[in-house]
């Protein structure tokens, strides 16, 4: 009985629906950049969190569902402008600690639009973590938007004062561009153990993206990759796309891989 009321109370708090019981995005998250050259999708999902840093999407669309591996970086040379965004949520952060009870975890999962970072306001963060918090038991979570970051809130234990655990998916991308390769096969190591289709979504939110194609050496040595790792995109994994603030670039059609 316990555990069906579990399952019922996780479906009015929207985190059910259908065959997923895994925390559900707005359907305006299934419009942004990430998604504009995948198949079109219904509902995205979000799944877990990989060794690499990776974010899993789990997405359902017709005519088959598939997963969505998201790897957000920004170049060293910003990460200043990251480290801001990181300094508020520290700063509601410790505001919500203070008016709250117990032990909790605070994920930020994808970090959306880099022109909306700038909107968000540390005391209505701290306002809505205080607010959740107040409500929750043990083991309960929330999953919401603020100012385009999407973030899942835990309750851990009780405690007579407030501590929040804060992660984030951001990797700050500090090897030379030339070595881009690396970090694709990273994701393409994880990605092949995968079940059913999956996509590689690599988000750079720098302004000087980290790739370039035609700049020597890093093309020579992605092309050499994707080459030797041919066999995947015949298999589970459909592309490898890199997202900037311009656009799309698929590496698998780009460098006609599948044409090879």
């Amino acid at each position: 009985m316990l555990q069906l009321k579990s399952i019922i109370r996780l479906h009015f708090n929207g985190y059910l629906e259908g065959y997923c019981m895994n925390p559900e995005f707005s359907r305006d998250f299934n419009h942004t950049l990430i998604f504009k050259a995948l198949p079109p999708v219904n509902q995205v999902y979000y799944k877990s969190q990989a060794v690499s840093g990776a974010t899993v999407l789990e997405c359902k669309a017709e005519p088959s569902n598939f997963t969505v591996r998201l790897l957000e970086i920004i170049h060293a040379p910003e990460k200043p402008l990251w480290e801001s965004v990181k300094e508020m949520t520290g700063f509601a952060i410790k505001d919500a600690e203070s008016r709250l009870f117990g032990t909790f975890s605070l994920d930020l999962i994808t970090v959306g639009d880099r022109s909306r970072w700038r909107s968000l306001e540390v005391r209505n963060l701290a306002d809505l973590l205080v607010n959740h918090g107040r409500t929750m038991n043990p083991g309960d979570e929330k999953f919401f938007p603020f100012a385009s970051l999407w973030f899942l809130f835990k309750k851990r234990v009780p405690a007579d004062w407030g501590t929040i655990r804060f992660q984030h998916p951001m990797n700050v991308y500090s090897q030379e561009r030339g070595k881009f390769d690396l970090l694709v096969k990273k994701q393409l190591q994880e990605a092949a153990v995968d079940e059913g289709p999956v996509w590689i979504v690599i988000r750079d939110f720098s302004q000087e993206p980290v790739f370039r194609f035609g700049e020597e050496p890093q093309t020579e040595r992605l092309l050499k990759l994707l080459t030797k790792q041919k066999e995947c995109f015949s298999g589970n994994i459909k592309g490898v796309h890199v997202v900037t603030e311009t656009g799309t670039t698929d590496l698998v059609q780009q460098f006609e891989i599948l044409k090879s």
